[in-house]
């Protein structure tokens, strides 16, 4: 009967041991998750151009999706559309005589990033990578088009406040500098951000 008893009691033990790691383990958040930070504002484009009628302030948008593989640091990519200026005149003279031009330069980043909570709900994002150059001239009745890639690194930051198990929501501010122009972009956007898939 003792060795009966002394048999069971090492077995109940181990086994509400089991139960109760258990449901700790599906009580306990998770330490991986994928997220997608998505965002509206509006950038600024520091240029050495002078011209009537250039337009450096413009809206923009950007999205990001991060792993998150523990709760101060994320790593991801990053892309959206950036639209750096706009040129439009009116009776513009060249050699070829007069006319009315447009030109755009517009850019969509392709950035690795990565983004480590520094104090409460304030990310650090940095970033590396490029963008592309996308330029459109109409002049003359003709619209000419070309795309190039420049070297660009990100250093920004953010403030994000939950407001649901998945959700958060803040602002970020942000700079670029992009190599092949030799100058610097800054935008301050709306952040919204969904966690969409943990494990």
């Amino acid at each position: 009967m003792q060795d009966r008893k002394t048999k069971i009691f090492p077995l109940l033990f181990i086994l509400s041991f089991l139960i109760s790691a258990s449901n700790y383990s599906q009580n306990q958040d998770s330490l991986y998750r994928f997220n997608i930070d998505m965002s509206l504002g509006y950038g600024l484009h520091f240029t050495d151009l002078n011209f009537e009628g250039l337009t450096t302030e413009q809206g923009i948008f950007s999205f990001r999706f991060m792993w998150q593989p523990e709760h101060i640091l994320r790593i991801g990519i990053e892309s959206g559309y950036l639209p750096l200026y706009s040129l439009k005149t009116k009776v513009f003279d060249t050699i070829f005589g007069s006319t009315d031009v447009f030109l755009t330069l517009q850019s969509i980043p392709i950035m690795f990033v990565s983004a480590t909570e520094v104090a409460k709900n304030f990310e650090v994002i940095a970033g590396i990578g490029g963008v592309i150059l996308i330029s459109e001239v109409n002049s003359f009745g003709n619209n000419v088009r070309s795309t190039m890639w420049s070297n660009a690194f990100e250093l920004g930051t953010s403030y994000m406040i939950p407001i649901g198990e998945k959700y958060k929501m803040g602002a970020e501010l942000k700079s670029f500098y992009l190599y092949r122009l030799e100058n610097f972009y800054v935008s301050l956007q709306l952040t919204a951000k969904y966690d969409f898939y943990s494990y």
